[in-house]
């Protein structure tokens, strides 16, 4: 406010003084001034009179001259009028007065003031350590990072457009529904892919069927199953090697992460047990089970921690407001209901 005073202060002096020097009055009104001061209407005599050369006209202007030379230059005023400084004092009392007067809006501009400082706080914060976890984030390709990265941009745009701590929980909310679903559709990629690898096979059908419906009971009935016919020696060598091809097959279509090391395991544990070694296929498809029903389930639960980073910047997003976070999300929920409703 203060910087905003001085500036239009120095602008009023400088528009004054740019006015002044190409602004000067007229001789008429000079002329009136001077007789006020006491030449007694002989200036503006003089005035009316120029340009005559007649004997009266020039007495009279020498006359004027005369009493003009003796007038004392200390009577004249070169403050403003009385009334122009009484309204100009007025003015400058009501601004103080009024800037003194306690704002009932105070409060809600301070704590948007510190809302508007966590929110670019928090949102440097989140885009910095997003793309540093999405670096090292195996899990995921090219594209899925940048998906990610892209959501956690446009919400890095929304937040820095408002200053309303409620306004910005409800992005931060938003945001975290938009992650879930580009979670379950990288989830959803990936089970489509193993199921559609697995189901060229005719000894992994079932399982490969399962896992494009992503049922967690028929993943963990088939692999039970051949688990059990491994264990019982019910499949030859000519079904083993089905089953290694399948889950090699299934390796291949999957892009980079741990589901995709795991099938290569297990494909070299059915490699192997073919030439005699039985004990590590059992544990290896029993490893594979546990992956495959987590990815039916859950999958990628919390992908280059997004998640909690973004509950983080709501819980303070919420503790600059002074408020509760349970109270906003709350809020949230109400106005998602109503919407929908």
């Amino acid at each position: 406010m203060w910087q905003k005073v001085a500036a239009c202060g120095f602008g009023i002096i400088l528009i004054s003084v740019v006015v002044s020097a190409f602004y000067r009055p007229s001789f008429k009104d000079v002329a009136r001034e001077a007789d006020r001061l006491g030449l007694q209407e002989r200036a503006i005599t003089a005035y009316e009179r120029m340009g005559l050369d007649d004997a009266f006209s020039v007495i009279q202007r020498e006359d004027t001259i005369r009493r003009l030379k003796e007038l004392d230059t200390t009577a004249i005023s070169v403050t403003p009028l009385k009334k122009w400084m009484l309204g100009l004092v007025g003015m400058a009392l009501l601004i103080l007065v009024g800037g003194m007067l306690l704002n009932p809006q105070n409060q809600i501009v301070d704590r948007r003031i510190r809302v508007q400082r966590e929110i670019e706080n928090h949102v440097e914060q989140l885009q910095d350590k997003v793309q540093e976890n999405l670096t090292t984030q195996a899990e995921l390709t090219a594209e899925e990072k940048q998906e990610l990265m892209d959501l956690v941009n446009q919400l890095a745009r929304r937040l820095r457009q408002t200053s309303d701590y409620k306004e910005a929980i409800k992005e931060v909310s938003k945001a975290e529904q938009q992650l879930a679903g580009l979670v379950k559709r990288f989830r959803q990629y990936r089970m489509g892919l193993l199921g559609e690898a697995l189901e060229r096979h005719l000894l992994t059908r079932d399982l490969g069927q399962a896992a494009k419906a992503m049922e967690v009971q028929g993943i963990e009935h088939a692999l039970e199953s051949l688990k059990e016919q491994i264990k019982q020696g019910n499949m030859d060598a000519e079904a083993m090697q089905s089953l290694e091809a399948a889950l090699k097959s299934a390796a291949d279509a999957l892009p980079n992460g741990s589901l995709k090391k795991q099938l290569e395991k297990a494909a070299g544990a059915v490699a192997s047990a073919i030439a005699g070694q039985l004990g590590d296929v059992t544990r290896e498809l029993g490893s594979l089970q546990e992956m495959l029903t987590y990815m039916a389930q859950e999958g990628f639960a919390n992908p280059a921690d997004i998640q909690y980073l973004l509950q983080n910047m709501k819980n303070s997003i919420a503790s600059a407001a002074g408020q509760d976070i349970r109270l906003a999300q709350n809020a949230y929920g109400a106005d998602q209901g109503l919407s929908s409703h």
